[in-house]
């Protein structure tokens, strides 16, 4: 599995509205974003159209003024609110990139977010942009049975889906067989567990494994963790949903590991 599954998604995307497209913008780099052009609709205030052509020229993207008929073409079952950007697939990379990349929290080791065929495309921008907050260096999915990253992915991620490498692999055993290989611990969420988060110690090279929506983890990945790990509550509370519970454990995970950083 070395250098993992590079292959792209739909050979186009319609990114739509204000507020998506100027998150976009914003937060991709003019390389993510080669081959993107912004379609503005005629009519819109000046002032939200100058602010949408100069964070176009900013990312280095050329922009088109058209009728909101041709528009109305490119996303007919959709509110545009008058401006569509078109961008290119997006941009996956592998397992043999991140590892030679240099920690996001600076004298640490590689932390990972490894996801079992997370299906909901909101939850998988949630899990990024959490996975973005707390110091994670690449987000693991798989290329079958498991949400792709697209424009709703990227408007829930508030555009962190270009700040934070995602990985997709064919296969996810095979994935988390070769972190243990490289010295990764790697820990799965499971309700059943009996270890808590203050159980385990979160340093060292590391991934946190989630599980499915309402399935969790499958039998084969559950068999490559190394410790499996659940959240306590209080009883009247069903299960967390996973973007929620990733995000307790990640950011459990980002206090031990940038404790251990300072000395403290």
């Amino acid at each position: 599995m070395r250098g993992g599954d590079q292959r792209r998604s739909n050979p186009r995307d319609l990114v739509i509205g204000t507020h998506p497209v100027l998150d976009l913008l914003g937060s991709a780099s003019p390389e993510h974003l080669a081959g993107a052009k912004l379609y503005l609709a005629q009519g819109r205030s000046a002032t939200m159209a100058q602010k949408i052509r100069d964070a176009a020229h900013q990312a280095q993207v050329p922009f088109e003024t058209v009728n909101t008929s041709q528009l109305q073409r490119l996303c007919p079952d959709a509110n545009h609110q008058g401006v569509v950007l078109v961008v290119p697939p997006f941009p996956y990379t592998s397992l043999e990139d991140v590892f030679n990349r240099e920690p996001a929290v600076k004298g640490s080791a590689l932390f990972l977010l490894c996801l079992d065929q997370v299906q909901d495309p909101h939850n998988l921008g949630a899990l990024i942009r959490s996975a973005t907050a707390f110091g994670v260096d690449a987000v693991v999915i798989t290329r079958d049975r498991c949400a792709q990253v697209n424009p709703t992915v990227v408007k829930v991620s508030v555009g962190t889906a270009y700040r934070t490498p995602i990985v997709r692999v064919t296969n996810l055993a095979t994935a988390l067989r070769e972190l243990a290989e490289r010295g990764f611990h790697i820990f799965g969420a499971a309700g059943d567990a009996e270890s808590v988060p203050s159980d385990l110690h979160w340093v060292g090279p590391l991934a946190l494994v989630m599980g499915a929506e309402g399935h969790g983890l499958r039998r084969l990945t559950r068999a490559y963790c190394h410790a499996l790990v659940r959240i306590p509550h209080l009883p009247m509370a069903e299960s967390l949903n996973v973007s929620v519970a990733a995000g307790v454990l990640l950011y459990h995970a980002h206090l031990s590991r940038s404790s251990q950083v300072s000395g403290k």
